[in-house]
């Protein structure tokens, strides 16, 4: 983050935004790599997680989000799991921290605007894709991101709002703890970081005063701790306007990483 933050000082940091993003990313790799070698070694494991429940990583990743939230903003919004009605909870291989830290910086975009405007819960589903990849979609109803914003301008490192000057906490005697949005680097960290096993990370808005209809027929529910199994007629959830973030993730950790 003080990496991106000093960038943007300079006269040229559109034009540098590639060269950052390879960088990031090469760093990953190589933080990863050196990561699985100290687990092998001390271990004789991997730092990738093999058959690792998916919906306990989301239970982790809301408990995060929730926490943050209620401190920058006195509250936090109910959050809702849903999944497909299975034998067992969703398992898959994965980096989970890469995905613990996408799912923290997707959900505390969504619970801030969501307290802010004071709009409904957060729905959070995951289910499997027909290529055999899992999908986990969360859906606010924050009323989405501005209208003259795209997705993709999300995604870059030139978003940013405010500087996050941690000598400030310091001086305050306040706990240091992450900033809740505005730095303009989890969105696009979060992309390459799925993107390094060939998944990916999308935000599509639910916007022009229409909602969506949410189909939970047959899943599991979850929230805070209750497990509940909807009926397989039903029941459709209706949201409110607000942005629907996609995080897929690759099952062939075989396949070529993206460029």
């Amino acid at each position: 983050a003080e990496l991106i933050i000093g960038l943007r000082a300079h006269p040229r940091h559109d034009a540098l935004a590639g060269t950052v993003q390879r960088f990031l990313k090469n760093r990953l790799i190589v933080q990863m790599l050196g990561d699985h070698v100290a687990i092998h070694l001390t271990k004789n494991k991997s730092a990738v997680s093999l058959q690792t429940s998916l919906v306990e990583v989301a239970e982790d990743a809301v408990t995060e989000a929730s926490h943050l939230c209620e401190a920058h903003l006195l509250a936090s919004p109910s959050v809702y799991i849903h999944y497909s009605d299975t034998a067992h909870e969703p398992h898959a291989d994965m980096v989970r921290p890469w995905l613990h830290y996408v799912l923290v910086e997707l959900l505390k975009n969504s619970m801030a605007i969501t307290v802010e405007r004071g709009r409904g819960a957060i729905h959070i589903v995951i289910e499997p894709s027909p290529t055999g990849d899992w999908m986990i979609y969360i859906h606010d109803q924050g009323g989405g991101f501005a209208k003259a914003t795209t997705p993709q301008e999300l995604f870059t490192f030139a978003q940013c709002s405010k500087k996050w000057d941690r000598l400030d906490d310091q001086t305050t005697y306040a706990m240091t703890r992450s900033p809740l949005r505005g730095l303009g680097v989890g969105l696009s960290l979060s992309k390459i970081m799925m993107q390094c096993f060939g998944g990916d990370v999308d935000l599509a808005q639910r916007g022009d005063g229409q909602g969506r209809m949410l189909d939970v027929a047959g899943m599991v529910n979850s929230h805070d701790g209750h497990v509940t199994r909807s009926d397989s007629a039903g029941p459709f959830l209706e949201l409110q306007e607000g942005c629907t973030a996609t995080v897929r993730l690759n099952q062939d950790l075989d396949s070529p990483m993206q460029s």
